[in-house]
Order: structure tokens, then sequence, then C-alpha cells
């Protein structure tokens, strides 16, 4: 496999659902049932039930007038024939010596001229068929006709077969030893909602999110002034993109050494584990990855992506002077390329994270954990859990979804900017057995020319500099590489814990 796309962009990955798919196509046609379409599901109901239209619609018995094509079980070249009524009564020819009447222009059963089946708008054709020919006919009608006893019949066989392909296709369906993690469960995960919720109107939010950074490292955060409709919008179109055929996703695969486009997640490479997830990151514009991706319509995912980046990012920057604010920090204090307080030329990094249902979510990871390099992140994870961050002394807390908030991760520029007074979150994301789980995630930083230090307000005798400078966003993103994701913890200048 490829080591520059996710597992989900190869053929292989739908190894199991293909061959679950032609065993159920073969067990469907022995039943006589139409066969399974596509890789999404199949044309019978979704309870498990049978149509009872499917196979009489099909049959080659339904209708001689409206079935002309050869069938296996049904009459060879059939040449003409007329259908007076659904009873099935027939014509014969003068030459042929069944029943029926001598002279094709008189009686009930004769033939119409074109023109008087144009007036009378009957459809008349005539057919010659052999006694063996009607006789198999009417087997193969009391076979497949509709009746109770037959339905029940083929509900039960149609249940039966369904249980067999599912349990060769769990079999079948393993987790590569690739993504097969042996420290996951080093320490314990916990189900709590003791992660803060700062509402963003609450008169004392200030306060608030500084204690939540402080303590926490991360919080989520309600009325953030972002609507409902466009976050469900982005949402959706990152489904969107993720549903995509492979080799229509790998038309934007991330090249090496790049950052936009699709692939595994940026931190894979210091692992040499696998991830269960695939991503797609947006550096700028997405126009020239979205044209690729949907030709037709790129333009409307364009604009919900440029109408929803220029609110988060309005939100990220009210975030990262709120956090400055409540350590005592103004604007006038940070010196940002250009003026003072001037966050219009900040870098930001969109990314669409994709977990699918996965067959062995107990021995894998979505994400591993990891800290953000960002000022601050602003995640969006839909309602379905997985995210989880980590207490040291504790373990890990799941962050339970909130109806439309968002959860807010303190990154590690901000805890070179703090000093070390606000920590960055460790965090990780888990899958499910049988939940696509999506996310959005937006990465807010400074302007990429913008040298990082701890601000001269929080250095003092008692507070000396716990990190030293660093040149830009990108030097401390290579560095971190360099380091295995471990750079801030490498980068302190002395233990904080032991001062």
């Amino acid at each position: 496999m490829s080591q520059n796309v996710p597992l989900f962009a190869n053929n292989q990955a739908n190894l199991h659902s293909n061959q679950a798919g032609q065993q159920a196509n073969q067990n469907q046609q022995n039943l006589g049932l139409p066969p399974v379409q596509g890789t999404q599901g199949n044309n019978s109901n979704s309870n498990g039930g049978y149509n009872s239209n499917s196979n009489w619609k099909h049959s080659p018995s339904r209708n001689f007038a409206k079935n002309q094509t050869n069938h296996q079980g049904g009459f060879q070249n059939p040449q003409s024939h007329h259908m007076k009524n659904a009873k099935g009564k027939f014509t014969f020819r003068n030459g042929h010596k069944g029943k029926g009447l001598r002279n094709e222009s008189e009686g009930k059963f004769a033939l119409a001229n074109s023109s008087n089946q144009g007036k009378q708008g009957k459809r008349s054709l005539s057919l010659s068929y052999t006694e063996q020919e009607i006789e198999r006919w009417r087997e193969e009608r009391r076979k497949h006709y509709p009746s109770k006893s037959n339905i029940e019949k083929k509900i039960s066989e149609k249940m039966i077969n369904s249980e067999v392909i599912e349990r060769e296709a769990n079999i079948r369906r393993e987790l590569p030893d690739s993504y097969a993690w042996t420290t996951l469960n080093e320490h314990p995960s916990l189900e709590s909602d003791s992660v803060p919720v700062v509402d963003l109107n609450d008169p004392n939010s200030l306060q608030l999110l500084g204690h939540a950074c402080k303590t926490w490292g991360v919080f989520q955060l309600t009325n953030h002034g972002i609507p409902q409709s466009l976050v469900h919008a982005m949402e959706s179109a990152a489904r969107s993109l993720f549903s995509l055929p492979a080799q229509q996703k790998l038309k934007v695969a991330r090249s090496p050494g790049q950052i936009s486009g699709y692939g595994f997640h940026l931190i894979a490479a210091f692992w040499d584990k696998q991830q269960w997830s695939e991503c797609f990151t947006i550096v700028g514009s997405p126009l020239e990855h979205y044209a690729q991706l949907w030709p037709q319509d790129y333009t409307k995912f364009c604009c919900i992506t440029e109408e929803f980046e220029r609110e988060i990012k309005r939100l990220a920057s009210r975030l990262v002077w709120l956090m400055l604010a409540s350590l005592g920090i103004s604007k006038d204090d940070v010196e940002w390329d250009g003026p003072k307080g001037d966050d219009q030329n900040a870098s930001a990094v969109f990314q669409f994270n994709s977990y699918p249902s996965c067959p062995d979510p107990d021995r894998t990871l979505g994400l591993v954990p990891h800290t953000d390099s960002s000022l601050v992140s602003i995640v969006h994870q839909s309602n379905i859990d997985g995210l989880q961050v980590f207490r040291e002394g504790t373990g890990w807390f799941t962050i339970q979804p909130v109806p439309g908030a968002l959860v807010i991760n303190v990154g590690d520029l901000m805890s070179i900017l703090s000093n070390g007074l606000y920590s960055s979150v460790l965090h990780r994301v888990l899958v499910k057995r049988a939940q696509h789980r999506i996310s959005l995630v937006y990465h807010y930083g400074p302007p990429a020319a913008v040298k990082i230090a701890p601000l001269a307000k929080l250095v003092g005798p008692s507070h000396p500099p716990l990190y030293p400078p660093v040149t830009n966003w990108n030097e401390y993103i290579s560095t971190k590489a360099k380091l295995k994701g471990k750079a801030l913890p490498s980068l302190r200048l002395y233990d904080p814990l032991m001062k």
C-alpha cells in the first residue's frame, strides 16, 4: 500500500465489501432475486423484508407483450403473440393444430389489422408456442407468483443468506497489523462531563475562559456567534468530499513536503504505526483542489468554505485576545508583524478529518496523542464523541459533544507566549465500530514572519523565560517534526516543577 495515502483511498480497503457484495449477488441470483446494486446497498427493503414487486416485475412470465427478450427460464425467440387479458388466452396461426379460430379475421380472438388496432388502442401481436413451452411458462409462473407462501419462503431464505454473508464479511474484515497499537490502554479512559463549558455571552466569560486554559488547556464554547446552519453546511461538504470515489480523492493527494491536499494526518510521520483516519487540508484558497474534486459543483463548495473560514477566523482572533487579556495582556503588549494588534495577516490551516467505522476499534487510534502547534485550535466534532484529552495522574477524558458548541484547544505557541501559564492540551481521537465520525479543525497562528517568545509582561525574576524564542510558526513545525512531536518539552529551558 502506498505510504502517502490512507488505507481508505486504496482499492483493497473495500475488498471485504466487494467480496460480500459478490457473494450477495450470487445468493440473490440463486434465489431468483435481483442482484445487489453497488456497494452502498441493494434493492431489497431496508428492514430485510421481501419486495413482492421485484421478482414479478422482472420475471419473463409477467407479460408476454412487455417482455420479448430471451430468458433462461422462459420462452426462446418468440416471433409474435396475442394476449387478450391477464388470464393469458392465445391465438394460434392457421398452421398450428391447437385450439383457436381457423380464420384470423373472425371471432373475438381474431387479430385486428393495423388500422383497427390504431382505432381501438389495443396492442396485438401473433406468436406460436409449443405445448411444452406453455407448460414451462405455467410452471415458472406458479413458482414465482407472489403468493403468501412464496413471499414467506423467500423472506426466510433471504434472512438466512444475509446472516451468512454478514458473518463471512466480518471474518474477512480484520484490522491490518500496521494499524494495531499496543500502547493504547496505558492510561484509563474516563467518561466525564468535567471538561469546562464556557458561554461567550456570560458576563464572567473572561475569567471562566482563563481558568479553563490554566487548568485544562481545553474547553467547549457556546454562543460563539457562528450560525449553526453554516457549521452544518461545512460538515456536509466534508462528508461529501470523503464519500467521493478513491480515485477522485487521489487527484488531490498531498505532495511530499506540502501541507494542502488529501492524505494522512501530518503527524502520521512521527509514528511507525498508522492511524485509522484520513484528512483533507486547506491552506489558502481551496479553489484548485475543489475544481478537481467537484468539476460541476466546486463553486458551491468554495462559497461555503470561504464563508465558514471568514467566520471562524474572526472567532479565533477574538479568542486569542481574550486568552491574553485574561493574563493581563493587551494588544499594545504584542508585537505582531505590521501595526500592533493587526492580525489580518494571521496564518491558518483548515482541516477536514474522517474517521471511518472500524472492525476492531479497541486496538487502533483515529489520531495519536499530540498537541496542536497553533496559538489556538477550534474543533467542530459533530454529534459523535471520540475526542479525548489527557490529564496527568488521572487519564483520558472523553469530551462529550454539547449541541451547538465548539471545542477550543490551547496550542503550543500560546504556551510559549504565556510562558507556560497556559499549557497546550494533549489529546487523541478514538474510532467507532459502526459510526463514521467527521470533524472540522481550524488551526490559527500568528503571521508567517512573526517571532514567538514569552511575553515580556509575563517574565520576571521569579518567572524566567521557560522557552527560547521561536523564529516563526513554520520553523516550530519543522522542529516538532524532527523531534517526533515532542518539540515543546524539548524546548523548555528548565523544569517548572523543579523550580
